[in-house]
């Protein structure tokens, strides 16, 4: 949430280049269109950082 916050104030945006994991891009769809809109589009699917159990 801070990141967002900071982002507000003409910081960059948190995923400026569009690359998430699926998990990130599932959160990032949760989110309201306000802030979800900051985002950059979804357009490179990288691993998960934390290993499958």
């Amino acid at each position: 949430m801070v990141a967002f916050g900071l982002q507000v104030r003409g910081l960059p945006r948190l995923h400026g280049d569009g690359r998430r994991a699926e998990l990130g891009e599932h959160r990032r769809r949760g989110l309201r269109e306000h802030v979800a809109s900051r985002t950059a589009p979804w357009s490179e699917r990288v691993p998960a950082m934390t290993p499958a159990e």
